[in-house]
């Protein structure tokens, strides 16, 4: 009797730590990311910084949910010179869509964005998930 029981208790230990494990991975462990280069090009007298970064498809059912796909996400903004502080309201942005509070800062080879949404139906300020440092890559 008292092998069965050190077993049981055995089972229900590592079950545990299974489940706990699994619960991290599916709610705390977040695969999507930045990548570290961003790419600056001069179009037309405006300069285009573009980032990447890989991003979770949005799930439907609970099969894609267990699959955790990713795709590569590209965001592009149209900033008025290629090195200083640029300020959000500097950076143009869609018709219908909030505009940008915050700065992108340019200082050689290092870029840093800082740049939230200035909601102004919930009077919040939403970050950007470009936000981040990165290295510049610049194109000719």
């Amino acid at each position: 009797m008292g092998r069965s029981r050190e077993i049981k208790i055995w089972f229900i230990a590592l079950s545990g730590i299974f489940l706990v494990s699994l619960i991290w991975y599916f709610f705390f462990y977040n695969l999507a990311y930045n990548f570290k280069e961003a790419s600056l090009e001069k179009i037309n007298g405006k300069f285009s910084l573009t980032v990447k970064g890989k991003r979770l498809y949005m799930v439907h059912d609970p099969i894609s949910a267990l699959k955790r796909d990713t795709y590569i996400e590209t965001e592009s903004f149209l900033i008025p010179r290629a090195t200083g502080i640029i300020q959000g309201k500097e950076i143009p942005t869609k018709k219908g869509y909030y505009n940008l509070l915050g700065n992108i800062s340019i200082t050689n080879r290092n870029l840093t964005i800082d740049l939230h949404y200035n909601n102004t139906d919930d009077k919040t300020k939403t970050p950007l998930s470009w936000n981040g440092e990165y290295e510049l890559v610049r194109k000719e």
